[in-house]
């Protein structure tokens, strides 16, 4: 095995060299977190509106369910006075007596 002599002119080329090297790797992980936290963001704001999403469908679900209850509410009140109103006039019908079987 062959020894290469390192003269110093080699040293003063390959000393800056290692240099511009770790800025070159300092730049790619800067460039790395960056991403990072650029697809970090993207993330949330999507998760965020997904969450929106959700709660208005269900405020609205729960507002629907509200308005048909009153809606039943309403219509079984209405039968209930209508079923009121023909027991009236059958006990009127029937001389003021309330006879059912």
């Amino acid at each position: 095995m062959t020894r290469v002599p390192i003269h110093p002119i080699d040293l003063q080329v390959s000393i800056p060299k290692s240099g511009e090297v770790n800025k070159v790797q300092r730049t790619g992980q800067d460039q790395q977190q960056i991403n990072q936290h650029s697809t970090d963001q993207a993330v949330r704001l999507s998760l965020s509106a997904q969450q929106q999403t959700v709660q208005k469908t269900f405020e609205t679900d729960r507002q629907e369910i509200k308005n048909d209850d009153r809606s039943k509410k309403r219509k079984n009140g209405r039968e209930d006075e209508k079923d009121k109103k023909k027991d009236k006039k059958e006990k009127d019908a029937q001389g003021g007596l309330d006879i059912k079987a």
